[in-house]
């Protein structure tokens, strides 16, 4: 029935929604946890297999794709309820899902975060991050601390601070936040300030910095693209970067200006021309690699940033509607709720599971190659191992033997004309 778990009377008093639009329901629910389960154990199962994937960012987009794991299985609760036309859990599968998918919806921003600090420290290497660098242990320690702060988070209902219950049509729960009590307004003050003002204000200021490099970036690289066909090098001691970011000109600067003072250091740098200058088989063409992986490598910090950034502005777009439902349902007109606008936005928060594999997918520098070079390996292991099949039943089939050819013996005429020879004689003859 429609009382079988606890809800708020202000979604009882509209009519049962029709088993046809259930179902609709039930099979979108469905496609998202089905993509969010093979997307994400796949960026689980290639971050954790090659190791050049590894490192303090790929702790933290683990973290992240295990909480949109395990919000994806979670989403198959909803799904067989709305098949069902109601909740079909009982009371306590209603607070274990809305525990669940709060406390992973709480881990994923909170990562994200964390993430952007991360990034943050390796592009802008601003004074406020010091000399303080993050190892990969470091940010498995940081993770473990996420989860205990999501935690604290999403725990309260479970002791009497605030509640679950089911939402909208009834075939979903969340916690209640249209009550009005003092104490369900504090704990929503909370799990606002904490879950996502904090974390959105950290994203905020860190990629406001990282934006800021990002286009110094961009400078840089246009400047050492034209030093490398060629162009002037800029005047010594330019700041091209502008800000915290790696200088991907600095050796091969110092080359450009080093036959301007070449008779400091005689016969370093090849052969001399005629002008006293130094040819291009010098050591041009090695500071110029050097720039080429100094710049390879802050291109890859800054395309994984942008990857990042990428998520995290689909998080928001995500969770932000329901986020102004919760508010609407505090502080408003609680008579605009109704079981569509709480259900909409609650099934595109649900989505967000699938952007992360989507973005690595498609965006990230190293995922795709990753994917490429396994599947790759799959297959040049099934054509070797059918070979091998191949070969050994080939060798354990019986051997046919082979017909001699008869050879017609030679006329009586010739034998006793032909006189023996050596080679054909018999052995007793010939000794």
């Amino acid at each position: 029935s429609r009382s079988s778990v606890p809800s708020h009377p202000h979604w009882l008093q509209y009519p049962p929604l029709s088993l046809e639009i259930h179902y609709l329901l039930g099979t979108l629910l469905v496609l998202i946890g089905t993509a969010g389960v093979l997307g994400n154990g796949l960026v689980l199962f290639v971050f954790t297999r090659f190791r050049r994937l590894r490192g303090p960012a790929s702790s933290f987009i683990v973290n992240l794709a295990v909480a949109d794991l395990c919000n994806s299985l979670l989403h198959s609760m909803a799904a067989a309820s709305s098949f069902r036309g109601s909740w079909a859990f009982g009371k306590t599968g209603c607070v274990l899902y809305a525990c669940g998918v709060g406390y992973f919806g709480l881990l994923s921003i909170v990562t994200l975060a964390a993430i952007a600090v991360e990034r943050y420290m390796v592009i802008t290497a601003k004074p406020l991050s010091g000399n303080w660098k993050m190892t990969q242990y470091g940010a498995r320690k940081v993770c473990v601390v996420i989860w205990f702060y999501c935690a604290l988070m999403s725990a309260p209902p479970l002791f009497g601070w605030s509640r679950y219950i089911a939402e909208g049509f009834l075939t979903s729960c969340s916690w209640d936040y249209l009550s009005r009590t003092p104490a369900n307004r504090a704990y929503y003050i909370y799990l606002l300030t904490l879950g996502f003002v904090v974390p959105v204000c950290v994203i905020a200021y860190c990629y406001a910095f990282i934006l800021a490099a990002i286009r110094a970036h961009g400078k840089e690289m246009a400047a050492v693209k034209g030093m490398m066909s060629g162009g002037s090098p800029p005047a010594m001691g330019s700041n091209i970067s502008g800000g915290g970011t790696v200088n991907c000109r600095s050796h091969y600067h110092y080359h450009a200006n080093a036959n301007h003072h070449h008779h400091h250091f005689p016969h370093r740098h090849g052969n001399r021309t005629g002008n006293g200058g130094v040819t291009s088989t010098g050591c041009q063409p090695q500071y110029r690699s050097g720039s080429r992986r100094s710049c390879a490598r802050s291109s890859n910090a800054v395309r994984t940033a942008e990857v990042i950034l990428t998520l995290v502005l689909l998080f928001l777009i995500s969770w932000t509607p329901y986020s102004v439902i919760s508010l609407i349902g505090q502080f408003g007109d609680i008579q605009r709720i109704t079981p569509w606008t709480a259900t909409l936005p609650a099934i595109f928060a649900k989505a967000s599971v699938i952007y992360n594999p989507i973005v690595y997918g498609l965006s990230h520098p190293h995922f795709r190659s990753s994917v490429r070079q396994y599947l790759s390996a799959c297959t040049t292991a099934a054509s070797a191992s059918h070979g091998t099949t191949a070969s050994l039943m080939r060798k354990q089939s019986p051997q046919v033997p082979m017909k001699k050819k008869m050879v017609p013996p030679a006329p009586a005429a010739e034998v006793g004309s032909a006189e023996p020879s050596v080679a054909s004689a018999p052995a007793a003859a010939v000794l």
